[in-house]
Order: C-alpha cells, then sequence, then structure tokens
C-alpha cells in the first residue's frame, strides 16, 4: 500500500476517534449541550464503542504494515545476499 493510502486511512481513523472524544467531552462536561436527552447513556455508550473501535482500527492498521515492512525488509535482505558479490 502506497505510504499516502496508508497515511489517509490513519487520518481518518484519528479523525473518528477525536470526533467522537470531542462529543464525550461535551456529554461529560456540559449539561447546557445534552439538553433533555433521554438517552444520554445510550448516546455516551455509543461514543465509548466509537473510540474502542477507532483505536482498535488504528493498532490493527499499525500492526499489519509492520509485518509487511517487516517482511519487505527480510525480502530485500535475501535478495542481496543471493546476489553475487564483486571481487576487487
Amino acid at each position: 500500500m502506497s505510504a499516502l493510502k496508508l497515511k489517509a486511512l490513519r487520518a481518518r481513523y484519528e479523525a473518528q476517534r477525536l470526533e467522537a472524544l470531542a462529543t464525550l467531552e461535551v456529554y461529560m462536561e456540559n449539561a447546557a449541550g445534552i439538553g433533555e436527552h433521554p438517552q444520554i447513556m445510550d448516546e455516551i455508550d455509543a461514543l465509548v464503542k466509537k473510540v474502542d473501535e477507532a483505536e482498535g482500527l488504528l493498532k490493527t492498521l499499525g500492526s499489519i504494515f509492520k509485518v509487511e515492512d517487516q517482511n519487505k525488509i527480510e525480502d530485500q535482505s535475501k535478495q542481496e545476499q543471493s546476489q553475487p558479490k564483486d571481487i576487487k
């Protein structure tokens, strides 16, 4: 995957995480932001799940591409070892 695509995915997941955290902050610290919201606990629960999902996606993305990057390094190392060396 290109670096730009990977960066875009990370930015998307981080934005989702930050949006949910910002909304949680409003709900937890600003009673006027809540109004007469009878399902406030359901909303908070959903936001916590969004944060968890975004953090999980960031972690998974990191582990997938760390493995791929490591495999690329190992493949390059094997190719270098199999190539004949110039003797001077």
